[in-house]
């Protein structure tokens, strides 16, 4: 029920429409079970199975139910597969590698029924389409089929020829498909995770040792995406952001030369990368002229569709922009965008989202409601993916603030347990953070006294370097040893 359901989701009006009419083609009369299964779960696809059957059957034999909703589903497959490639996909290469199925599948049929020439005809525009486009399985199910159909014709000089191309191609497939791996082995966590195990670290290193290996040996343009990709997550884990770039600027030049990586979606994936990157070296002037890119190349395939990845990235950082220049109004719009999404009501991104709002609650110094906030904040506290260490930071430096020092030192003393527990994790940063903050509570909130007796540590923190750097999409929104330097010019 619930398959049935999901697909017929994705359909779109015009499709829909289609649907409508394959059904009552396929149907014996106009309004069939078929036909009024549809219809239902059109208008209303939240309906529970038993309600579902009573309309359908009122009473009567109801063994029927799973047959009909199985076919009710090869329907929409075939409206979809209908279409002309170009309507179901905005990309080239997955346009063409429904093209090659198809002319493939159609190549096969016509063999079936004894259309020797057809048959050959379709399945070599099939091959020179994976060729072309670099579908290497689909080459090799392709060289393969013709390597048996045509050898008694062809002879073996065709075998030998088809037996080389279909040896080469299973190498380059092989090469794609580990570095492709490789580039997912080092940047799986990346999204979720906002500091690596030193473990994770040491193994990636040969993981990408690796995958230079393979790009070395094997000059092809998606062993070089994948191969690039790799790098430029690599230079992340590192912070190194300047050379990121250049990688990200590579990967552009690379999907915009060869029609085997060309893609909207990887074009804005991109993107999005570097202007990530730009917001952590803080070019912002940088970061808007790639946004407006961002924004143009988006528009080609409905980025503000609900379940758009990219949507929702791109969302997030403009809300780190607002909370970075206090912008409340242009929060408050992108907040409630965000809040109203299917991918803000998940627990763990509406707890983030709260978490977002609490910082930028602390910038306009609404500091009690910023508490308030932070303590309705509870999908994070069972998350190990370091968000935590945010809530228990914000809280940190706001009872700061509000002078409520008892409450803070029993704070910073459960601060301590969460870190104790986080023994595979880099957070020699977080942890100095926390040193210095007991001795401004034993010092009363002296900062110049603090300082004096953390002046090494503060300059480690100021560095950005190694394990102290500061990451601008992590969880210190609010960077420390700036927010610290304030308070000491303040009182000066």
């Amino acid at each position: 029920m619930n398959k049935l359901i999901d697909i017929l989701n994705i359909l779109n009006r015009s499709e829909r429409q289609k649907l409508r009419s394959i059904v009552r083609i396929n149907s014996k009369e106009s309004q069939s079970l078929k036909e009024k299964l549809l219809n239902i779960l059109l208008k209303k696809p939240n309906i529970k199975e038993d309600e579902l059957i009573k309309k359908l059957y009122n009473g009567k034999d109801a063994s029927y139910f799973n047959t009909l909703k199985n076919k009710l589903f090869d329907d929409v497959i075939a409206t979809l597969i209908s279409q002309n490639n170009d309507k179901l996909y905005v990309d080239e290469i997955p346009q063409n590698e429904l093209a090659c199925l198809k002319y493939y599948i159609i190549g096969r049929l016509a063999l079936s029924r004894s259309e020797l020439k057809l048959g050959i005809s379709l399945l070599e525009k099939a091959e020179r389409i994976a060729d072309k486009f670099g579908f290497y399985n689909e080459a090799l199910m392709i060289k393969d089929y013709l390597r048996v159909t045509e050898a008694i014709r062809k002879g073996i000089k065709y075998i030998e020829k088809k037996n080389e191309q279909i040896e080469e191609i299973s190498d380059l497939l092989k090469y794609e498909l580990l570095t492709k791996g490789y580039t997912y082995d080092i940047g799986i966590h990346s999204t979720y995770v906002t500091n690596f195990d030193e473990a994770y670290i040491s193994k990636i290193n040969n993981t990408y040792k690796k995958s230079t290996d393979i790009f070395e040996q094997c000059d092809n343009p998606k062993v070089a995406y994948w191969h690039e990709y790799s790098s430029s997550l690599m230079c992340e884990i590192n912070n190194d952001y300047e050379t990121a770039i250049s990688h990200y600027d590579k990967l552009l030049d690379i999907i915009h030369s060869s029609k085997q990586v060309y893609g909207t979606h990887r074009h804005i994936s991109i993107v999005q990368n570097k202007v990530n990157a730009l917001f952590r070296l803080d070019r912002l002037s940088d970061l808007k002229d790639n946004l407006e890119d961002l924004i143009y190349s988006s528009k080609r395939i409905k980025m503000n569709l609900p379940k758009n990845h990219f949507f929702y990235r791109f969302k997030e950082l403009e809300l780190r922009i607002a909370i970075k220049e206090v912008d409340e109004l242009k929060f408050k719009e992108i907040i409630e965008v965000l809040k109203e999404s299917e991918w803000g009501k998940t627990p763990h991104h509406s707890n983030r989202l709260k978490l977002f709002e609490s910082y930028f609650q602390y910038k306009l110094d609404n500091k009690q409601f910023a508490l308030e906030l932070l303590s309705e904040v509870t999908e994070i506290t069972k998350d190990k993916s370091g968000w935590l260490l945010g809530v228990y930071y914000l809280k940190m430096i706001t009872l700061m603030d509000l002078e409520e020092y008892y409450s803070l030192d029993f704070h910073i003393k459960n601060f301590e347990h969460l870190l104790f527990r986080q023994k595979k994790k880099n957070i020699l940063r977080t942890k100095m953070i926390v040193k210095v903050f007991k001795t401004l509570i034993r010092k009363h909130a002296d900062y110049a006294s603090t300082y004096e007796k953390h002046e090494d540590v503060m300059e480690l923190l100021a560095s950005n370097e190694n394990n102290f750097y500061w990451d601008p999409l992590g969880f210190e929104i609010i960077r420390f040893d700036e927010w610290f330097n304030n308070k000491l010019q303040a009182l000066n």
